[in-house]
C-alpha cells in the first residue's frame, strides 16, 4: 500500500513540474538569455598563449559582467589553462531563471546544455569578408545603414542561384564585415573589434535586430572602377 501511495506521489509531482519546466525553456528562447563564446580556433590560441585578438574570458567578463548562476549554472574553473565555466550543478538548471523580459542574464561561457535556448554570440579569431545572404523579394535586417541594391531584390541586383548578393550590375559588391547576424539568434563577431562590438551586439540582438539599435555598419562597400576596351583591336 505504501508503495502504491509513493508511486502516486511521485507521479503527481513529475505531472506538475514537467509543465512548468516546459513553459520555462519555451520563455527562455525570448531575448533575455545571452551567451559570449570564444571560437575553438580561440580556445586552442588561448591555451597555448599564441598572440591573438582572442580575449580571455576574464578580459570579457571586465567589460560585460558574467550575471548568471553560477551556483546553479556552473563556477568558473582554470582547465587547459584558461578560466572556464565548468558543469552545471543543477539539470535544468535554466528553468530556475527568471523569466521576464525586463531582465538580461548573460552567460559567459554558456553550459553546453543551453545553447539552444539562448541567443549566442560566438568571438572568431578573423571574421573574413562574406558574400551577403539575400533573401529575393524580401529585405534583409541583417543588412543596414544601405539604401543600395543589396537591401532589396530588384532589377539592378544579381543574385546566384544560392542567393548570395555575389555581384552588381552598376560595379558595386557588398561583404558583410567583423560580424555575421544569423537570423538575430546567433551573432559571430571578429576579434579585432571585439571590445566594443559586444555591447552592440547584445543590444542590437535584444532590440530584435533593429537598425537603430546598433552603431556597426557591418556592410563593406567595394567599387570595381569600369574598363573600356578598344573592339576595333579584338579578334572580328
Amino acid at each position: 500500500m505504501n508503495k502504491e501511495i509513493t508511486v502516486i506521489v511521485c507521479l503527481s509531482l513529475i505531472a506538475l513540474l514537467s509543465p512548468m519546466f516546459q513553459s520555462q525553456f519555451a520563455k527562455a528562447e525570448v531575448y533575455d538569455y545571452y551567451g559570449i563564446q570564444v571560437s575553438n580556433v580561440c580556445y586552442r590560441m588561448l591555451q597555448y598563449n599564441v598572440t591573438s585578438n582572442c580575449p580571455s574570458y576574464e578580459a570579457i567578463m571586465a567589460v560585460i559582467p558574467d550575471t548568471s548562476n553560477r551556483d546553479r549554472s556552473g563556477d568558473f574553473i582554470l582547465k587547459d589553462n584558461i578560466l572556464q565555466r565548468g558543469m552545471p550543478q543543477q539539470h535544468k538548471h535554466l528553468a530556475f531563471y527568471p523569466q521576464t523580459t525586463n531582465k538580461t542574464v548573460i552567460f559567459i561561457d554558456p553550459p553546453g546544455d543551453i545553447l539552444s535556448n539562448i541567443k549566442m554570440i560566438f568571438i572568431e579569431n578573423k571574421l573574413k569578408d562574406f558574400p551577403m545572404v539575400l533573401q529575393p523579394g524580401t529585405p534583409r535586417p541583417e543588412i543596414r545603414n544601405q539604401t543600395a541594391v543589396c537591401d532589396y531584390y530588384n532589377a539592378t541586383t544579381n543574385v546566384n542561384s544560392t542567393g548570395l548578393c555575389t555581384a552588381i550590375t552598376d560595379s558595386t559588391r557588398y561583404l558583410g564585415d567583423l560580424r555575421y547576424v544569423n537570423n538575430c539568434a546567433e551573432a559571430t563577431s571578429s576579434a579585432e573589434e571585439w571590445l566594443w562590438l559586444l555591447g552592440d551586439t547584445i543590444n542590437y540582438m535584444r532590440n530584435n535586430c533593429n537598425a537603430n539599435f546598433t552603431s556597426f555598419n557591418d556592410v563593406k562597400t567595394i567599387t570595381t572602377p569600369r574598363y573600356q576596351h578598344d573592339i576595333t583591336t579584338s579578334n572580328k
